[in-house]
């Protein structure tokens, strides 16, 4: 349901009025935006009563949303949201999203679960599928914890940590068949645990890590069969870099590209005990090189791995003590 407005919709407003309000109901999620505000500067909010065709609204709007602009409210909004909560669980819950009848919603603002300016909460044993938009999403937070839970389908990511996610947890967990990435980390996540997770058949990659996403372990992962790189770290400028990353135990294979791509100026990675390997051959393998780092990265430890039966070679680019 979505419904463009007949009038500007002005920061700090409660309220928005539409052409077509006959779709809409007290207690719906809706999603006000308009060509300029990016994903960031779309506002969401919950109905809490109808006038006519006037919206009334739980929460301020935080943009100046104009008709020439092509202001529009939908139900676009978080079907399990948490906000600026503490020590809170949601546990043995299904999202089915039947996503081709919905409007997509973007991972920074909204997901099938999204957490956001929370700290101390868990996310268990809950499966998303189908959705418009990310699975499983976290939002400026500390100490979240996302376990035994699976994300597949979706037309984003399936899980999605950024803005500031300090202390992360993401343990046993399985992203499979998602449109984009199958675990992104977007903006200054840190110190996070990802182990046992299988990440399986996500069309733009496995495992993407980039803007400030330091000191992290990621522990016993399985990734596999991806349609770009199984983990990759992202071009950004020294200070920004996602450096200082440990991966030990992981199985990377069969994926598009290489089996783990870094770009530079990442820096201070440890590759140890991990195999990496198309288990293919001849025109089936995809996975055409084990390890790349490309010019620009440095301090790259590559120890103790069984890399093999890549087209392109095992290893390319400045690494020390490096593997065959």
């Amino acid at each position: 349901m979505a419904s463009p407005t007949t009038v500007d919709a002005d920061y700090g407003q409660r309220k928005v009025t539409v052409e077509a309000p006959s779709g809409f109901r007290v207690g719906m999620g809706v999603m006000i935006e308009d060509d300029d505000s990016d994903y960031w500067a779309d506002s969401l909010a919950r109905i809490t009563s109808i006038q006519g065709n006037v919206l009334y609204l739980d929460r301020m709007l935080i943009w100046d949303y104009t008709t020439e602009k092509g202001c529009t409210v939908s139900c676009t909004f978080s079907p399990v949201l948490f906000y600026g909560v503490h020590d809170a669980t949601v546990e043995r819950l299904t999202v089915d999203g039947n996503r081709q009848h919905n409007r997509e919603i973007n991972g920074c603002i909204g997901g099938g679960i999204f957490v956001r300016e929370s700290t101390s909460c868990r996310i268990l044993n809950c499966t998303v599928r189908d959705f418009a938009g990310d699975g499983i999403d976290a939002e400026i937070n500390q100490d979240i914890a996302i376990e035994d839970c699976e994300a597949t389908g979706m037309s984003g990511h399936g899980i999605h940590l950024g803005a500031g996610s300090a202390r992360p947890v993401v343990r046993a967990c399985k992203c499979i068949a998602n449109d984009s990435v199958g675990l992104f980390l977007c903006w200054r996540v840190q110190e996070g645990i990802f182990e046992r997770n299988e990440i399986r058949a996500n069309g733009k990659g496995g495992i993407s890590i980039g803007h400030k996403d330091t000191d992290n372990l990621f522990l016993d992962n399985t990734v596999s069969g991806n349609g770009s790189h199984g983990i990759y770290l992202r071009r950004e400028k020294p200070t920004n870099a996602g450096s200082r990353n440990t991966f030990r135990g992981n199985t990377i294979k069969d994926n598009s590209g290489c089996g783990i791509c870094i770009e530079p100026t990442t820096s201070d990675l440890v590759f140890e005990g991990n195999t990496i390997r198309d288990t293919r051959s001849g025109a089936l393998r995809t996975q055409r090189t084990g390890i790349r780092a490309r010019e620009g990265t440095s301090r790259i430890r590559v120890a103790g791995n069984r890399i093999e039966n890549h087209i392109e070679g095992g290893i390319q680019g400045p690494v020390e003590a490096a593997d065959g």
